[in-house]
């Protein structure tokens, strides 16, 4: 019944179904609302464990809805394959701004996935995945790379297992001034792969002036000195 009245819905606007067992039969009807409706902005299914098959059909609506802004599917024990079908919403989707899917079960190849779909996006502002077991440099790097080439990543921060990539001042600040210490801490302690302190380096380049941070750093370890150069000269 939810799901019938959500499909003709003309003005509710927020919906949360988060912990509610949300299984495939009400999956496969939110699916449908989803791809008709044209006013709800933001929908969280956290908590429902819907798992991948049920994320398929979720994808497939998103891609053709147009109102969504933010889809919350945090703890749904979502895997490669349901990341996979997320990744074609990221390349079809142009009003998604964020997507958040901590606490699933995305590796790497998910991830790689993901990275790849958002070099194809101009809209997304902001993805979660903390939480999940992405311990490959290499889909670490992916979303690096997805935030050079595409067109809306201003600030990235990746702390061991968890990736926040966020766009510009608006929804940037907010997380600037906890997040700071919690970065040196991540890198003097080694909890950061060190093929990741470049971009860790321009960060804090780009967000402290005096540099404190850095030397913080490599007070602890010496052994980024020569990368921190580098990259300090890049920055010039």
């Amino acid at each position: 019944m939810l799901a019938n009245a959500l499909e003709d819905n003309a003005s509710l606007v927020t919906l949360n179904l988060g912990g509610n067992e949300v299984g495939k039969v009400g999956c496969t009807a939110l699916a449908m609302a989803i791809e008709k409706n044209e006013t709800l902005s933001v929908l969280d299914l956290g908590g429902n464990a819907i798992g991948d098959s049920n994320t398929i059909l979720l994808a497939r609506a998103l891609e053709k809805n147009t109102a969504l802004t933010d889809i919350h599917l945090n703890g749904n024990t979502i895997g490669n394959i349901g990341a996979m079908a997320l990744a074609k919403v990221l390349e079809n989707n142009r009003t998604l701004q964020f997507m958040r899917l901590k606490q699933n079960k995305i590796g790497d190849d998910g991830a790689l996935a993901l990275a790849t779909g958002l070099q194809r996006n101009d809209t997304l502002e902001y993805i979660s995945l903390n939480m999940n077991p992405i311990v490959s440099n290499v889909a670490l790097k992916a979303f690096f790379n997805a935030m050079r080439c595409g067109y809306c990543f201003a600030k990235i921060y990746v702390f061991y297992q968890e990736i926040w990539i966020i766009n510009g001042d608006r929804t940037g600040k907010q997380y600037e001034a906890s997040n700071k210490q919690r970065l040196i801490q991540k890198v003097t302690k080694r909890e950061i792969p060190d093929v990741l302190f470049p971009q860790v380096i321009r960060y804090i380049l780009n967000n402290d002036k005096n540099r404190t941070k850095l030397f913080t750093i490599l007070r602890n370890r010496p052994d980024l000195l020569v990368t921190a150069a580098q990259e300090t000269e890049s920055f010039k």
